[in-house]
């Protein structure tokens, strides 16, 4: 089981948009129980901790730093990208 550290970024981000509670807890709930010990297993040489990717419905999305190692997963981020006119981004 990783241990995802960072969730009130998360939170604040659901608090302002709302619609995104339920896919964040979703991919929260299954990404905690998700090992990435395999990984190093596969790429023995791969750095410890790489900058991950995240996208959680078609416009929220989060960046996350990994380290597989210690099986730690430390939210950096999170964004929705809105199409109101022109295309805007928000960060949290």
């Amino acid at each position: 089981m990783i241990k995802i550290i960072g969730r009130f970024r998360l939170e604040e981000h659901w608090k302002k948009h709302p619609e995104t509670e339920q896919p964040l807890k979703a991919w929260f709930y299954r990404e905690q129980a998700f090992s990435y010990k395999d990984v190093d297993k596969v790429i023995e040489n791969f750095p410890k901790v790489k900058i991950c990717h995240f996208q959680i419905t078609p416009s929220t999305f989060l960046l996350a730093k990994l380290r597989t190692d210690v099986e730690v997963l430390k939210i950096l981020g999170v964004g929705t990208l809105y199409k109101a006119g022109s295309d805007s981004l928000s960060t949290h």
